[in-house]
């Protein structure tokens, strides 16, 4: 369906998931501004240093995203919800496994779940997941001499130093 415009219509808001999250764990959407659907500023240089407690946060949050059976699952999930038969047949890892990553992902709040009938359909909790994803997709594919859109981002969010590998390489021609 299109809109007036040419232009591909919204898709409707899916169902929410459920809000389990490890105790302690702060959703990074709680720190955008309400309603703008946007995520929160970076930290800029002179900005406040991350406290203890932050800093736990955001390390869990990372070590839940730091093994590669996860990632796989996790980009799996980037274009829709699915159901653990759905994600096994994806990522041919086992049933078993499959469910064991699944249930670490949703208690560091990084997935939600939602049941339907007797089935459990999973999906990223939030945007900011995706961005991670994406942003840390593309910083592998940087490294790799790779271009990606994430890349024109990048040079719009930070200065220009450290240097890409590409740009260092067209610099030494």
């Amino acid at each position: 369906m299109t809109s007036e415009a040419g232009e591909p219509a919204p898709e409707p808001e899916p169902e929410p998931l459920s809000d389990r999250a490890a105790p302690g764990l702060e959703r990074l959407s709680d720190r955008a501004a309400p309603g703008s659907g946007r995520l929160p500023e970076p930290m800029t240089p002179g900005s406040e240093p991350l406290s203890d407690g932050t800093a736990k946060r955001v390390a869990d949050t990372m070590f839940a995203l730091a093994t590669p059976s996860r990632l796989q699952i996790l980009a799996a999930l980037r274009e829709r919800p699915l159901t653990v038969s759905e994600i096994v047949e994806l990522v041919q890892m086992e049933q078993s496994a499959v469910s064991h990553q699944l249930r670490v992902l949703r208690d560091h709040a990084i997935l939600g779940v939602r049941r339907i009938g007797r089935r459990r359909e999973y999906a990223l909790r939030d945007e900011f997941i995706r961005s991670l994803l994406d942003d840390a997709l593309a910083h592998v594919r940087e490294l790799e001499g790779r271009p990606t859109q994430a890349s024109e981002r990048r040079s719009t969010r930070s200065s220009d130093w450290p240097r890409s590998s590409a740009s260092r390489r067209a610099g030494e021609r």
